[in-house]
């Protein structure tokens, strides 16, 4: 990797936020309106006023899981789709690419300065939570609803499921390893398509798992799982989270890698220079 200044990556970073501000700002005020719509619909579903003595505890139960599935999705696709965004924001078009090559900056310091602007995304996400949260509560008195029910406790549901997610499709440390596995698709996703890139990684990512699905039914992986089970003294739950995990961060660390070189090779291409290196 070339060679990376810091300061120089953080004024590029302050750069990027002056020139595509509109981008920016646009972005967060349309996620901070489907977080307040989110949190208007979750309270609308367990209003007091939809529940009756008898059934209580059960609708109790039944919003904390809708919490749970809903939020963490929620948040799933406001991670992805930033990813995405701040790599189109500089390659979606020819006159953004352009610009964005021909400042004086090293490869390394370009592409630490888009993961440090995903990096500013993410940490906004506990900040927009905390403020549709409070814009919410002017709408409380429409649902005639408890405080206790529909008030903070929604708050800290949310911000639980930001880290423990409560997913049986997720057991024990799975989750993390999916994350690794989506976020390094994505990434790369960001610099190979340029154009609509959230959609196409979707829709790679749909394939991949109904290829990854045919597969492991498959009966030449189901004899090498029971050839693992019967060779290491782990249980089988535990074999297939030490093998999903392998699989999560070989993608992750490949998909990091290519994405570098990808960027890199994407400037050199624009610029005319890469019959020099051949």
């Amino acid at each position: 990797m070339e060679k990376l200044n810091i300061k120089r990556t953080l004024e590029l970073v302050r750069y990027d936020l002056m020139v595509n501000r509109k981008r920016h700002v646009s972005r967060v005020v349309i996620i901070l309106v489907v977080m307040l719509c989110l949190m208007l619909f979750i309270m609308m579903q367990v209003s007091v006023g939809n529940i009756d003595s008898t059934d209580f505890e059960f609708k109790k139960k039944l919003f904390s899981k809708s919490i749970s599935t809903t939020v963490f999705w929620a948040y799933m696709g406001y991670m992805l789709g930033m990813i995405t965004a701040v790599f189109e924001d500089v390659l979606g078009d020819k006159q953004r690419r352009q610009n964005y090559f021909m400042l004086p900056v090293t490869n390394a310091e370009r592409f630490v300065s888009r993961l440090g602007i995903i990096l500013l995304y993410l940490l906004l996400l506990p900040v927009l939570t905390v403020v549709a949260r409070i814009l919410s509560l002017a709408f409380l008195p429409l649902f005639h609803g408890s405080h206790e029910v529909i008030g903070c406790p929604m708050l800290k549901e949310m911000f639980s499921e930001m880290f423990l997610p409560d997913l049986p499709m997720f057991e024990n440390t799975g989750l993390l390893a999916t994350i690794l596995f989506l976020w390094g698709i994505y990434l790369l996703g960001g610099i190979v398509f340029q154009k609509h890139t959230f959609h196409k990684v979707t829709l790679f990512v749909v394939g991949y798992v109904m290829l990854g699905m045919f597969v492991m039914r498959s009966e030449w992986f189901e004899n090498l799982f029971k050839w693992l089970v019967k060779t290491v003294s782990f249980s089988p739950g535990d074999i297939k989270i030490a093998l999903w995990w392998l699989h999560c961060l070989i993608w992750f660390v490949c998909c990091l890698w290519l994405s570098y070189h990808k960027l890199a090779r994407t400037q050199l291409t624009r610029l005319g220079l890469l019959k020099r290196f051949k």
